[in-house]
């Protein structure tokens, strides 16, 4: 994994730090131009946006930028075009190999007290897009016992692991409650897609 830290944006810096400090991060490299793309990685790949104006502690502007997911050898080029079309004067992107996920999901580490869980079965864009009703679990952040659940798509989820995982990254922001994506791939290895602070905005 060659995402630098670095003159990429918020994404890719915050993806590099992961990937120093061990966790697992799906395999790819970070661009900040699109001549400097090179045909390395397996299809289908993910192509991200990672702009400074987009994960950072003041706002997180979610979906401002253009992504791509499942892109194909004849169609990368324009992707990568069309991200840094919409991107900024300081900007990068990820090309990523995707994960092919049992499900995949959105963790807040710290809301109010609690560790809010989403997941859904699959990619997690449907759940990012709003337009799936996702299982929902609210954790107590002191004793990690389940203050209130909607378990129906996925009743197999290890919400252990998820959230040790999710803490120890936030422990890596000193304790500022982190905004994390991830998926759970056939293998049942977990994945880090990103990780931004929670803002309001």
């Amino acid at each position: 994994m060659k995402l630098k830290h670095g003159g990429y944006g918020n994404k890719a810096n915050n993806l590099s730090l992961l990937v120093q400090e061990g966790f697992l991060v799906p395999n790819g490299y970070s661009i900040s131009e699109p001549d400097q793309y090179k045909p390395i990685l397996k299809f289908p790949l993910a192509v991200r946006s990672s702009g400074y104006a987009e994960d950072s502690e003041t706002e997180s502007k979610a979906g401002y930028y253009k992504s791509f997911l499942n892109v194909d050898e004849n169609e990368i080029e324009e992707k990568i075009e069309e991200c840094f079309l919409h991107g900024e004067e300081r900007f990068g992107v990820l090309i990523q190999e995707m994960v092919h996920p049992k499900y995949s999901g959105v963790t807040i580490t710290d809301l109010d007290g609690s560790i809010v869980i989403e997941v859904v079965n699959g990619l997690c864009d449907k759940l990012t897009a709003g337009t799936i009703n996702p299982d929902h679990y609210r954790i107590d952040r002191s004793t990690k016992e389940i203050q209130f659940s909607i378990k129906e798509l996925v009743p197999e989820l290890d919400l252990k692991e998820i959230i040790t995982t999710c803490l120890k990254i936030e422990n890596l922001y000193h304790g500022k409650p982190q905004d994390i994506e991830w998926s759970v791939d056939r293998d049942n290895r977990l994945w880090i897609l990103q990780t931004r602070p929670v803002v309001n905005g």
